[in-house]
């Protein structure tokens, strides 16, 4: 073999070598990296839970898990304002902990947080207040506000944050780290 294919074969094996480190020494963990600055709708995430950046929720003051919060996804509001207010809410911390900025409605889930830690889920309320806050993020989870829909491309699967004593292998199999 002449030596310009030599260090050509030589080249390729060390670039592999370099790609192949970075793929197996990322590490398994629960923890992920944001989707990006960017919005999905409540339906989005009523009906692609597998695509939740988190298991639980923290609203109005009460801790939900996921179970408890697709339940209330799939609970029909009937116009009691507790239900439109917490569906757009759990949609937007959804996308909050996704990754997309919270500037334009900050102040808008402080104050729907402290709204559902006063009026409790299903209290039937008209409070028109609740449901303008409601309409807001309603507006922010559709990209009409704020950073933008993310359009229709579903986030990438959650990407794992190294640890030390956990990697993964080219086909995503646990193996040590070296």
């Amino acid at each position: 073999m002449s030596k310009k294919k030599s260090a050509i074969i030589l080249g390729l094996i060390a670039l592999l070598a370099l790609i192949a480190v970075p793929f197996s020494a990322i590490p398994a963990s629960a923890s992920t990296v944001a989707f990006g600055n960017c919005t999905y709708t409540q339906g989005y995430w009523k009906t692609h839970p597998e695509s939740w950046p988190v298991n639980s929720l923290t609203i109005g003051g009460v801790s939900y898990s996921k179970d408890q919060l697709i339940k209330i996804f799939n609970t029909p509001p009937k116009g009691d304002a507790s239900y439109i207010l917490m569906d757009q809410l759990i949609a937007a911390k959804l996308n909050l902990a996704s990754g997309a900025s919270d500037s334009a409605v900050a102040t808008t889930i402080a104050n729907s947080d402290t709204w559902l830690s006063v009026n409790k889920l299903g209290s039937k309320s008209k409070d028109q207040a609740a449901i303008n806050m409601g309409s807001i993020l309603d507006q922010f989870n559709n990209g009409l506000i704020g950073p933008g829909h993310c359009g229709s491309t579903p986030p990438p699967p959650p990407v794992p944050t190294p640890t030390p004593s956990q990697c993964f292998d080219y086909n995503g199999s646990v193996v040590p780290c070296p």
